[in-house]
């Protein structure tokens, strides 16, 4: 990245640094001091793509008050340069309620997080439906010696993309943030699934099934973290003239989570330590008038990795086949 200045008057960035240190004759009494420091009138461009325009960034601290940061930013705080200034223009022709794009400024006590959520249009195409879409670019400059961060997301967890196909419907996203070194963590999403109802007056039904998967890798000082989580999950409902309510949902879940890596005797590269964990819950709500009453079971198994990778697969594969009867009773718990 690089930094610019964004006063005409001067030719260089103003950057100003006040120090006051006092001391009194007492040898007994600590010294006090002031350290008030700012930079005005710039700018931070990220990969020649994202700038940042600055008022100011003043910074206080002292042994009579805590250390305050003090942010201001120009009238337009971030801007897309370079290759994707077109976006610029393209985002005032756009503009609708439904969509929150545009610029945005965060900042925490960690340090500040400005981007750029960029809304893409509706595509429909017969039966196939794709909305709720977003690009989304953002930049994290910390307080602390943590590297400066990039990020790029389509769609986000709150807010995923959404699609219709006949009657089957989904959605998902997908993200990832990276430093000068290197990609530092990817995440992505899609769940699938369908549903129907029934209304027949004095009863009335609906019953929905989804699945999906969810995929994590973050990388820490050079160590691999991963985790991909795959789920079904299967709800019912029934209502009686509105007095009598009933509702069943079984959960199904298998997460694998590996850290780490190293190359066996064959030269294969595999997780250095890996773990799958099998978790599956029956939950059955009963609501009448005003009185509600809600029981779960839950079985849940946790198998090693690293000692072959076909055998705590078969078993993950078994849990999976006999938790869908509930046959294991002694790993049941009821909430």
């Amino acid at each position: 990245f690089t930094i610019k200045n964004l006063n005409k008057e001067k030719d260089q960035i103003e950057i100003s640094l006040d120090s006051i240190l006092t001391k009194t004759l007492d040898l007994k009494e600590p010294p006090d001091f002031d350290v008030n420091a700012s930079i005005r009138e710039f700018s931070v461009v990220v990969a020649d793509s994202l700038q940042l325009n600055f008022q100011k960034i003043a910074f206080k601290s002292g042994t009579s008050a805590s250390a305050d940061v003090d942010v201001k930013f120009k009238p337009v705080p971030v801007r897309l340069i370079g290759s994707l200034s077109f976006v610029n223009s393209l985002q005032s022709v756009i503009q609708s309620d439904q969509f929150s794009g545009g610029p945005y400024i965060n900042i925490t006590e960690n340090g500040i997080v400005a981007g750029y959520n960029f809304p893409l249009p509706n595509i429909e195409v017969g039966i196939l439906a794709i909305s709720n879409m977003m690009l989304g670019t953002k930049l994290i400059l910390p307080f602390n010696k943590d590297p400066l961060k990039l990020g790029f997301n389509f769609c986000s967890p709150e807010n995923p993309f959404k699609l219709m196909v006949s009657c089957f419907g989904g959605g998902g996203f997908f993200m990832m943030e990276t430093t000068m070194q290197g990609l530092t963590r990817l995440d992505a999403a899609f769940e699938f699934g369908a549903g129907v109802s029934l209304n027949v007056g004095v009863a009335s039904g609906s019953v929905e099934v989804m699945g999906g998967f969810y995929y994590t890798l973050i990388m820490e000082d050079d160590i691999n973290k991963q985790s991909m989580a795959a789920y079904l999950r299967m709800t019912g409902r029934l209502s009686i003239i509105g007095l009598i309510k009933v509702t069943l949902e079984f959960y199904l879940e298998m997460v694998y989570e590996a850290i780490g890596s190293k190359t066996t005797s064959d030269g294969l590269v595999i997780a250095g330590s890996s773990q799958l964990k099998g978790r599956a819950t029956l939950s059955v709500k009963v609501e009448i008038l005003f009185f509600s009453k809600t029981v779960k079971v839950t079985v849940s198994r946790t198998f090693a990795g690293n000692q072959g990778t076909v055998p705590w697969l078969v078993r993950g594969v078994s849990f999976l086949v006999g938790t869908s009867v509930f046959s294991s009773l002694e790993f049941f718990t009821i909430e």
